[in-house]
């Protein structure tokens, strides 16, 4: 990726979010990071040897899925994200009760239930029936 000079000036001294060390000035000029921002506005720095060395074994595709949800989910660091990744997707089998409040609070947050079932790999229809159920048992 091409970074204006700017940018290359915001990345030196900031913390890798992989391995917590400083983008130094060298790897700044020579664009050896990754850099991208949150829908909270929180800039997210990594080195891309951290990148490559926590994801090699997996597809290009699958290593942008990961970096996506952290840009989606400010809460969420690179390495929570891999811990959700399956296949490209956030696990369905989340364990009992954290995934629908995830889902929950991606609804609230004004997100669709298509975009939400793109993230977790169930249907528009899932995410709803989901909301729905969660929203019953709260009910009683």
């Amino acid at each position: 990726m091409d970074y204006d000079k700017k940018l290359i000036t915001k990345a030196i001294n900031k913390r890798c979010d992989i391995c917590k060390y400083v983008i130094t000035e060298t790897e700044a000029n020579n664009q050896e990071f990754h850099y991208s921002q949150t829908k909270g506005k929180r800039d997210i720095f990594v080195h891309i040897k951290c990148w490559l060395k926590s994801w090699g074994g997996r597809t290009l595709k699958e290593n942008w899925y990961a970096f996506l949800i952290c840009i989606i989910r400010p809460d969420f660091t690179i390495d929570r994200s891999t811990t959700y990744m399956l296949d490209g997707r956030l696990r369905k089998n989340l364990p009992k009760g954290e995934g629908i409040d995830e889902i929950v609070r991606m609804k609230s947050q004004g997100m669709t239930h298509k975009e939400i079932g793109e993230i977790f790999g169930i249907s528009k229809d899932a995410v709803h029936k989901r909301i729905q159920r969660y929203k019953e048992a709260r009910a009683v």
